[in-house]
């Protein structure tokens, strides 16, 4: 079984880098910032690259609507430099009190916003974007050698036509607040369904991934649960004791019994 944790710097980063620190001597398989109300998750994770040397670091997850998807992958492609090769990028599209009343950001229609910025992110991270779409148009060429291979892509995802989304085009997707159940019996179907070609009708110049499924839990530690299928991530802030080990094995009994993803070629 691997563990990850969320660790979040809140008012003392300096105390959250010296965890990270802690975690990546312990073990740990992943760290996972957020970023909406709090500091910049690049930063977060750049800091924390240089104080690890084998844990895997990502956003879980970075609001698409403020960022252009270049600018994105610039970000995303060089933290994937700065960890050797550890980031992974998880996106999501947030919620309209964050996005449209807190920044006054039209959010259009967010399936087809995030189908949009999936194309242009993939595109930039290999160095190259054209693309002419309803939302983004872009022209870009990257003056640097973009990373081989380019950082995973993680979705945001709770309604079921995200979750199919996820399957279609991302390499995983990161859940909130959901019950066992929910995974079992949605979320995993979806994810199913939308990483099997002949189940969902594709658009032009998709990219099909299948998916790794990350889950945050509302638990004792606000804990992170993720299966591939099954990886389990306990704890936030902190390294988790040994409630947040019978957690994680109690989640990664209910994990086996989901069903696994194949990665299917774009």
């Amino acid at each position: 079984m691997r563990a990850g944790a969320y660790l979040l710097p809140r008012d003392d980063l300096e105390r959250a880098i010296a965890l990270a620190r802690r975690a990546d001597e312990a073990g740990y398989e992943s760290l996972w910032v957020t970023h909406g109300l709090g500091r910049d998750a690049f930063l977060v994770l750049a800091a924390y690259a240089q104080a690890t040397r084998r844990t895997g670091l990502g956003t879980g997850v970075v609001p698409i609507y403020p960022r252009h998807p270049v600018a994105m992958a610039q970000e995303a492609a060089t933290l994937a430099e700065i960890s050797g090769g550890r980031f992974r990028l998880g996106i999501g599209v947030s919620h309209r009190p964050s996005m449209a009343e807190a920044l006054g950001l039209d959010m259009g229609q967010p399936l087809d916003v995030m189908r949009e910025y999936v194309a242009v992110v993939r595109a930039a991270l290999g160095g190259r974007a054209r693309f002419e779409g309803r939302y983004y148009r872009v022209a870009w060429d990257a003056a640097f050698r973009p990373p081989s291979p380019p950082p995973p892509l993680y979705l945001a995802g709770l309604s079921v036509p995200m979750l199919e989304l996820a399957g279609e085009l991302a390499d995983g997707v990161v859940l909130w607040l959901c019950a066992p159940a929910y995974v079992r019996d949605v979320a995993g179907p979806a994810l199913a369904r939308g990483a099997q070609p002949q189940a969902l009708a594709p658009a032009s110049g998709d990219h099909r991934r299948g998916g790794r499924l990350h889950h945050r839990h509302r638990g004792d530690d606000r804990a992170d649960h993720g299966a591939d299928f099954p990886d389990v991530w306990p704890g936030e802030g902190r390294i988790p004791g040994d409630r947040g080990g019978r957690l994680a094995r109690d989640l990664c009994r209910k994990g086996a019994r989901l069903p696994r993803f194949r990665r299917h070629a774009g």
